[in-house]
């Protein structure tokens, strides 16, 4: 057999191999988008109970925990009227601080509940979390807005709302800040949040494993929505949280601008 005979072996045998190479690849890809999607499915089942959670509890206080408070200050109120000269002062700041406990107790209900925040969307939910913020002088707060808004499905608003919820909270408990900048940005092609603190800081490593249960949510979180979450941090020199997310299709039908 000559080496004019062999070239249809040749032909036929690469084309076999590229065939056989193209399918593989079509297989692991199909595969590694079932795993994907396998696992987004079981993030969003843990996190949608989590919510489911976080419902009940907002209830519980709604209905109980801010009940007793408001009967606790009635009554103290009551006691004032016959107390003694001497005991008025003591009196009046305990109703204070029970008039400041009851304002936070009903701020948390709304932070927990599910199903206002999902109402109330990104903008209006955050907005409320800036007031609380400033009113309690806890920290100075502000936010703002650039470019038009686009309103994402109520799911995906309360999945925004919860990453900034809890990046808002790392920045209460561990930053020892001052102030606190948050931005929505919404862009021709994308939605970038940043949320940045003047606090201590401290040395970020983007190769280290994510660890604790509130990073963890929100990165959990923002797989879900296809986002990409990341952190600047250095110490003295404040923590930025950056969150953007790609508009989907879906997304951009669901546009309308808003004026700011």
């Amino acid at each position: 057999m000559n080496n004019q005979n062999l070239v249809p072996f040749f032909v036929t045998g690469t084309l076999l191999m590229v065939v056989f190479v193209f399918f593989l690849i079509v297989f692991l890809i199909v595969q590694k988008t079932k795993q994907n999607r396998q696992e987004n499915e079981m993030l969003y089942a843990r996190i949608d109970e989590k919510e489911r959670t976080m419902q009940t509890i907002s209830m519980e206080i709604h209905d109980n925990v801010n009940q007793m408070l408001n009967l606790t200050r009635m009554t103290l109120r009551m006691i004032n009227k016959y107390a003694v000269p001497e005991q008025v002062p003591l009196l009046e700041q305990a109703g204070n601080i029970l008039d400041n406990l009851i304002i936070d107790v009903h701020n948390i209900s709304h932070t927990l509940n599910t199903e206002y925040l999902k109402k109330r969307g990104l903008i209006e939910s955050l907005q409320q979390d800036v007031n609380w913020a400033n009113i309690s002088k806890k920290i100075e707060c502000s936010l703002d807005i650039q470019g038009n808004h686009i309103a994402f499905p109520p799911e995906k608003e309360l999945m925004l709302v919860r990453i900034a919820q809890e990046a808002i909270n790392n920045t209460l408990k561990h930053s020892n800040a001052t102030r606190l900048e948050i931005q929505l940005n919404y862009t021709g092609k994308e939605f970038k949040m940043s949320i940045a603190d003047n606090g201590s800081g401290f040395n970020f490593d983007p190769d280290a494993p994510v660890t604790g249960v509130g990073l963890q949510s929100m990165h959990q979180r923002t797989r879900i929505i296809d986002g990409k979450l990341t952190f600047k941090s250095m110490v003295g020199s404040g923590t930025t949280v950056i969150l953007t997310v790609p508009y989907t299709d879906s997304d951009l039908l669901s546009r309308r601008n808003v004026t700011n």
